[in-house]
């Protein structure tokens, strides 16, 4: 793999045991308009509500507080991407309510699941290995789908809404700041959170926000 000079390097000495470590900023193999000073695109991605089966009635209020923190924020959202399994579809049925005019899709890519192998392993949680070969590529097909700078042609700032479940998003996180990917179990997120990711056009990817769950009084929020 071949880095230009124009393209940004992070360059980190003794970050990992010693090891020498490049951030690459294009690894989406774009054209090199891509790296013009166009606009950034932006994923909000929001955990599901709490669930017993479907969306519990605490999981519904999370998810209430969380459509109005979205509405307060004052966005143009381009975009709601729901998971299809049940409790997604709840909790974004739930947040439409406070933005009614995002136009809504489902996509099946972005359903719960075993990403890959975390590390270190945790004992209680132990899916068939087959389960990682399953979900894995479909978790990754869709982090390649949803996760990308900016064309050219955009005129402005977009943002779009992702509603999945905390698997999908710890393993997007990991992913995106260019993490090792078996990483994501360390993560913890509250339901019905907030993680808030922004692509620059140089390919960069800026956390924002990771979990976010102040908007909500402290006896509705729960955990991960």
């Amino acid at each position: 793999m071949s880095f230009s000079k124009t393209h940004r390097l992070l360059l980190g000495l003794g970050a990992i045991s010693g090891v020498v470590t490049f951030y690459y900023t294009n690894n989406q193999k774009k054209s090199s308009a891509c790296f013009m000073d166009n606009k950034l695109y932006t994923v909000t991605v929001c955990e599901m509500g709490r669930q017993l089966g479907s969306v519990s009635i605490k999981g519904r209020l999370q998810a209430e507080y969380t459509g109005i923190r979205l509405k307060e924020l004052g966005f143009p959202y381009t975009a709601m991407i729901k998971s299809t399994m049940t409790r997604a579809q709840e909790t974004g049925d739930i947040i439409s309510l406070s933005v009614p005019d995002v136009p809504v899709t489902n996509c099946d890519l972005l359903r719960e699941g075993a990403p890959i192998p975390p590390e270190p392993p945790l004992g209680r949680y132990k899916p068939e290995i087959y389960k990682f070969y399953q979900d894995g590529s479909r978790i990754e097909a869709a982090f390649r789908k949803y996760f990308y700078r900016a064309e050219p042609c955009q005129e402005k700032d977009t943002y779009t809404l992702l509603v999945c479940h905390a698997n999908v998003i710890r393993y997007f996180v990991c992913r995106a700041l260019q993490f090792p990917a078996e990483a994501w179990l360390r993560l913890s997120l509250n339901h019905a959170s907030i993680t808030w990711i922004t692509i620059t056009p140089g390919g960069r990817c800026v956390l924002r926000v990771l979990g976010d769950s102040g908007h909500m009084p402290p006896n509705v929020i729960t955990t991960t």
